[in-house]
């Protein structure tokens, strides 16, 4: 049992990873097993997603603490309605529970982080609605929304629009005998999402896509994962050779470069020489 209320319990997170134990803080969230009631139940959950969220020390990785979604996953879970009997029998029982765990997701602050990456954690190992409180559909709708509120309300293009994005992706399960089959797929409605953001900076989205051959740096293509964004190479295609020119400062040589690449199929590194795309700076730095 956590006595503190929850200004005092941040207060003393904040202290903590101070002193370096983030670490040691979410391990001791992980060892909560039980909750004398609802108050505490509903503030250790609340808890954890505001741990979740905080920033790890400078230039570190990941950006976020983050939190352990397996465990996480078993502290919301109601199998066999345990906790929604015990902790909401007199507040909306197992509807009680959805509503508490959908507040705690709806209200994120953005860039959305650790709920979008929750949400795609939960969708893929949601095999059966007896799982978690939350259906398939709620999950996907919740990650769409991230990503639409958050391409709203961006004003210049970073890597967070894509990360959304990923984690919007849906795994479909059916039963093979004794093991399932997943079908992956991204929702249609987020890729019109990411289409509509990126037309509005298509020149970041230009040197966004070009991949720069890892070991000596002086071959490129065409990342790979631009064709599962945009749901296929011909619609990235149709995406930028339909824009007008004299709108994009990258746009001429990139569609030179993208003919290049498309005759090898993307899965070689073409030699290329950019005159205005400014491929130097996505290079590592040469000590």
């Amino acid at each position: 049992t956590i006595k503190l209320d929850s200004d005092a319990l941040k207060a003393k997170i904040n202290e903590w990873m101070n002193k370096g134990l983030t670490y040691e803080v979410q391990r001791r969230f992980m060892l909560i097993r039980s909750f004398e009631n609802k108050q505490e139940f509903e503030k250790i959950i609340k808890i954890i997603f505001y741990l979740a969220n905080k920033l790890n020390s400078e230039g570190s990785y990941p950006a976020i603490v983050g939190y352990d979604g397996k465990d996480l996953v078993e502290k919301l879970s109601d199998y066999n309605e345990t906790t929604s009997s015990k902790f909401y029998q007199n507040h909306g029982g197992k509807e009680g529970l959805r509503i508490f765990i959908k507040s705690v997701l709806n209200t994120a602050e953005t860039p959305y982080h650790f709920e979008s990456q929750f949400v795609n954690y939960v969708n893929s190992i949601l095999i059966d609605d007896t799982m978690f409180p939350l259906k398939k559909e709620e999950l996907e709708e919740i990650s769409v929304t991230y990503l639409k509120k958050y391409s709203e309300s961006a004003t210049e293009f970073n890597i967070n629009i894509f990360s959304l994005f990923w984690n919007t992706e849906q795994h479909n399960f059916q039963s093979n005998g004794g093991s399932y089959l997943t079908d992956k797929e991204f929702p249609s409605i987020a890729k019109e999402i990411i289409c509509e953001f990126v037309k509005k900076h298509l020149d970041d989205l230009i040197l966004y896509s070009i991949e720069i051959e890892p070991l000596h740096q002086k071959t490129f293509t065409v990342a790979r994962s631009i064709s599962s964004i945009f749901g296929g190479w011909d619609k990235f295609r149709a995406l930028i050779f339909g824009e007008d020119e004299t709108k994009w400062k990258y746009l001429n040589e990139f569609k030179g470069f993208y003919n290049l690449a498309q005759k090898n199929n993307f899965s070689n590194y073409v030699a290329f020489d950019f005159d205005i795309i400014p491929i130097a700076s996505k290079m590592r730095s040469k000590k």
